[in-house]
């Protein structure tokens, strides 16, 4: 199971993404690619102030927000949501930053 979640922390939003989605074999499960996907392009899109990766999970806390970025957030979150609306014994998206506002 996927776990993703984002959470304010003072002036930082912290995306954590942890965890296997398990729907199919290694080098075949598209929905642990797409969280791949959508943790990478958070990772590239927007301003970190900290980051960890590891096998199986990232945790990244942003700051500093453009509008622009603060779309970006949320096709990222809107994107989680959506894939733990389509495949819910995979994943799960809790928002608690409330990014999707």
């Amino acid at each position: 199971m996927i776990k993703a979640s984002t959470r304010q922390v003072g002036r930082l939003i912290v995306l954590r993404v942890e965890g296997h989605a398990d729907y199919a074999p290694n080098g075949q499960d598209i929905v642990c690619s797409a969280a791949s996907i959508l943790t990478s392009a958070a990772s590239n899109l927007l301003p970190r102030n900290r980051y960890r990766t590891r096998c199986g999970g990232a945790v990244l806390a942003f700051s500093r927000f453009s509008s622009t970025e603060q779309d970006y957030l949320r096709l990222i979150a809107v994107g989680f949501a959506q894939l733990a609306k389509t495949y819910p014994n995979h994943v799960q998206f809790h928002d608690n930053a409330n990014t999707l506002r």
